[in-house]
């Protein structure tokens, strides 16, 4: 876990010159990462809804990725995630049924 599977992320999508950016930056938690790669509904402080993209920008902006590696990066997550959610599988309890 942590920052080896941000590297290992990052690894795959040839981008592994800027794990010690992130590392350096504290991006260092791929869960974090991935949960920055959904759509947030507007939150009433906040005069717009805070965009996956608009997130991903700021850390490829922090890390200083040049912009094709940029583009790679903001494609790169919102797949891993998707990738993460096929594997896990269908979740442990129905809807209907909360765990006590």
């Amino acid at each position: 876990g942590g920052m080896e599977e941000v590297e290992e992320a990052l690894s795959q999508a040839r981008l592994a010159e800027y794990a010690p950016a992130f590392d350096g930056l504290g991006y260092d938690d791929l869960g974090f990462l991935l949960s920055m790669s959904q759509d947030r509904p507007l939150h009433h402080s906040l005069p717009t809804p805070v965009t996956a993209q608009a997130e991903l920008s700021s850390v490829a902006e922090a890390v200083r990725m040049k912009p094709g590696h940029a583009q790679k990066f903001l494609k790169l997550l919102p797949a891993t995630e998707a990738a993460r959610r096929r594997f896990r599988g269908p979740p442990a309890w129905p809807d209907s049924v909360l765990p006590l």
